[in-house]
């Protein structure tokens, strides 16, 4: 390509140097000063291909900067570039309302605005960015896997098992204990389990973060 022989002629004309040989490049004549009616010494086309080759270097290490720029700010630290995050966890219900007061009146989450106003969605806020939406239309209720859970963190673990007792609401440890026992995980975190209207499982704990 044309600007393959550039960089040719860029590394290998001085090595090729004639008397009679003049810089084959417009813009070396202009570095080195060197005019059609006055014959460059050798040092002159050295010294101008040495200044073209900072030039092209200064180009390439501006465009690896830009390049590498791009890329980090394109993909984040997740290597995607779409850079995916949580956004809700949704539920299908039989009871919308009593699914609603469960979340608000034991669970203490706070509904948020949703969008349809069809009597059919509830939307709760369970943190920031993150939310946790109701949908009716359940036929009836259902069993589910224990492990397959949502959790919330507490800051009182006795103040809310205190709480769920007052309400007669049932919960295990990780068991299936329903002692009013608690689990200790090893790195000292206390565990409950509970179920929500529709059967859909619930790990309370006390992490700090």
């Amino acid at each position: 390509s044309n600007l393959y022989q550039k960089f040719r002629k860029l590394l290998f004309y001085p090595l090729n140097y004639e008397a009679n040989d003049y810089p084959p490049l417009p813009k070396l004549r202009r570095r080195a000063k060197i005019t059609d009616s006055v014959k460059p010494s050798l040092f002159q086309i050295r010294l101008a291909y040495f200044r073209v080759s900072i030039f092209f270097m200064k180009k390439i290490f501006f465009l690896i900067i830009v390049l590498n720029t791009l890329n980090l700010t394109s993909f984040g630290q997740t290597g995607t570039m779409y850079n995916a995050k949580f956004n809700h966890l949704a539920i299908f219900v039989v009871d919308l309302q009593r699914s609603g007061d469960f979340y608000k009146n034991v669970i203490g989450l706070d509904t948020i605005p949703e969008p349809f106003h069809d009597g059919k969605h509830i939307w709760m806020r369970t943190g920031p960015g993150n939310a946790l939406h109701i949908i009716a239309g359940a036929d009836l209720k259902k069993e589910y896997y224990k492990t397959n859970h949502i959790c919330f963190s507490v800051s009182s673990m006795d103040v809310f098992t205190e709480m769920l007792k007052k309400k007669g609401i049932v919960f295990e440890d990780a068991t299936g204990s329903k002692n009013n026992k608690v689990t200790t995980r090893p790195d000292g975190v206390k565990q409950i389990w509970l179920q929500d209207p529709d059967g859909y499982w619930i790990e309370i704990n006390d992490a700090k973060e």
